[in-house]
C-alpha cells in the first residue's frame, strides 16, 4: 500500500487498510473507518481500491442491454417473412358499440405479432357469423364482444365456427366460470389483459404454420 498514490487523504485511507488487516478489531470497526474516510473527503473509488488491494481478483460479467419489445419483434418478423401474411377474422358479436373495445384490443394484439385482421361491423346470429368467417378464408378467428353478448351468443358462436371448420379459435376476454364449457366446445385460447399473451400468440403462429 505504501507504493500506491493515495493522494491527499493518504492517512485516512491507510487507516482503512490497517482496519482490513486487523483481525482483532471489533465488529463494525472497518465500516466506521470507511465512513470516517469518506466523510472527510476521500472518494468511494479510492476507499474501494484500498479494500480490494491484496484481495483475490474477481470478474463480473456485464449485464447485456436488451429492449422488452425485442421478444415481440421476433414474433412479428416471423409473420413478415410469410407470404401471404397470416390473417385473422374478428368474429365480432353484436353492434359496434358492444364489441369495439375488445375488438380493438384484439386487433392491436394481432398486429403486435404481424397478423392482419379482417374486421366487420358485427353479427347478430351465430350462423351468419360462421358463414362470414368461411368467406374470409382465414385460418384463425377471434371472438370479440361485450359480456352481455357473451351471455347470449358465446357458446353458439364457438359451436357454429367449429362446425364451419375453424380449427384455431380465440376468445377475447377473461373466461371466468365458463372456461371449461367453452373450451370443450372448441375454443383454443383466451386472450385478455393480464394473460401471458406473448406465449399465446407464439403458439398461435406455430399452429398457423408460420416458420420460427
Amino acid at each position: 500500500l505504501e507504493s500506491l498514490d493515495l493522494g491527499a487523504h493518504r492517512d485516512r485511507l491507510l487507516a482503512v487498510a490497517r482496519s482490513v488487516k486487523d483481525e482483532g478489531s471489533s465488529p463494525g470497526a472497518l465500516t466506521e473507518t470507511c465512513v470516517e474516510a469518506t466523510s472527510n473527503g476521500a472518494d468511494m473509488y479510492s476507499v474501494a481500491t484500498v479494500l480490494q488491494h491484496g484481495q483475490p481478483d474477481f470478474h463480473v460479467e456485464p449485464i447485456l442491454q436488451w429492449r422488452e419489445s425485442e421478444i415481440w419483434e421476433r414474433q412479428r418478423e416471423r409473420s413478415d417473412g410469410q407470404q401471404p401474411r397470416p390473417t385473422a377474422f374478428l368474429a365480432n358479436l353484436g353492434p359496434i358499440s358492444s364489441h369495439t373495445a375488445r375488438a380493438t384490443w384484439a386487433q392491436n394484439l394481432l398486429a403486435a405479432v404481424g397478423i392482419d385482421a379482417v374486421t366487420n361491423d358485427g353479427f347478430e346470429t351465430a350462423d351468419v357469423l360462421a358463414a362470414a368467417w368461411k368467406s374470409s378464408a382465414t385460418g384463425l378467428a377471434v371472438i370479440c364482444g361485450s359480456d352481455a353478448d357473451y351471455e347470449a351468443m358465446l357458446e353458439p358462436a364457438v359451436e357454429a365456427l367449429k362446425k364451419a371448420g375453424c380449427d384455431l379459435l380465440l376468445v377475447a376476454g377473461r373466461p371466468g366460470e365458463r372456461e371449461s364449457a367453452v373450451r370443450e366446445l372448441g375454443a383454443s385460447e383466451f386472450i385478455f389483459v393480464g394473460a401471458d399473451v406473448l406465449s399465446v400468440m407464439t403458439r398461435v403462429l406455430d399452429a398457423m404454420g408460420v416458420p420460427a
